[in-house]
């Protein structure tokens, strides 16, 4: 990462705001390259970095990368409001940070202004302001006819990376795009079993619980908000304490069964690209946050 590309900000940046800011535009420098206009509400996606454009008005960037965001724990954001004039022209401020697991509003800062060109897939953003050039060249337009990515298996790229579920107790599937999106999870009671012989969970019957942890872009804001997926026929909502479990007194004498778990079918998600989905088990959910019985199965993006 490019430290000297940072010009430090105003008193009114936090330490971790800066650094924050600081990712953002050294990610600027390796997607930065030369893309007629089209629209640029939407979002874009590319090497572990997802920008959005609400048609509110504002906008966010996410970057997760355990190497260029190493300072905030492999996760970062910046988001604010921008404005579109004649000829292409874009001006963007920044009000919001978050920095691994904390989150920051502060004053306006501007950010830059310059102009952007969108032709089918390809983004591209050319800022100058009182910090320096951004520049950013992006080549994956999400849309409802996007096909949904392959399951990332690899912990880094998501938010709560730190889960004790093995990769191979979970066998994640998906069908279809962005606006016809399917996906499951296979839980494998057996080799869930085999990893509790070294975490001492001896309890007869158990919860799962699936959460999703939604981009604040989608909102407005920039901090992630939790939902949770519980039991039918209730349907996704906010996560509150204690957390509501999608399945009920599991019993894990049946060492021979798999859990199969459906939490999209043939749902519209083109309006939650970076969005994450996990899954969990536990006696309670503080028991399962408490030993950090869970893990990241998906990640749209």
């Amino acid at each position: 990462m490019r430290k000297d590309f940072f010009i430090m900000f105003g008193s009114s940046l936090g330490r971790l705001t800066r650094t924050a800011v600081q990712i953002v535009f050294a990610i600027s420098v390796l997607l930065s390259a030369p893309a007629q206009a089209q629209g640029l509400v939407g979002s874009w996606t590319e090497s572990g970095v997802l920008i959005s454009f609400q048609s509110s008005g504002r906008w966010m960037i996410t970057v997760s990368d355990p190497v260029n965001a190493a300072d905030c724990g492999g996760y970062v954001s910046i988001g604010g409001s921008y404005t579109t004039g004649s000829g292409n022209s874009i001006s963007v401020s920044f009000d919001t940070a978050t920095c691994g697991s904390e989150s920051f509003s502060i004053p306006p800062e501007f950010l830059g202004s310059g102009s952007y060109t969108s032709s089918g897939n390809t983004l591209a953003i050319h800022l100058q302001g009182p910090y320096g050039p951004i520049d950013f060249n992006l080549s994956g337009n999400i849309t409802r006819a996007t096909p949904l990515p392959p399951p990332q298996t690899v912990q880094s790229v998501y938010v709560a990376k730190d889960g004790q579920i093995p990769p191979t107790a979970v066998q994640v599937t998906r069908a279809g795009t962005f606006g016809d999106a399917s996906l499951s999870v296979t839980l494998d009671i057996v080799k869930v079993l085999q990893a509790n012989l070294s975490t001492g969970f001896a309890a007869d019957t158990y919860k799962v619980y699936v959460a999703a942890l939604v981009p604040g872009a989608v909102f407005g804001s920039a901090t992630p908000v939790w939902y949770v997926k519980p039991k039918a026929p209730d349907n996704w909502g906010p996560l509150r304490s204690p957390i509501a479990p999608f399945l009920d007194n599991v019993a894990q004498s049946a060492v021979n069964n798999q859990v199969v778990i459906d939490i999209l079918s043939k749902t519209d998600i083109s309006s939650l690209a970076g969005t994450e989905i996990y899954i969990g088990y536990g006696t309670s959910s503080d028991e399962m946050l408490a030993a950090k019985r869970y893990r990241g199965i998906y990640k749209a993006q």
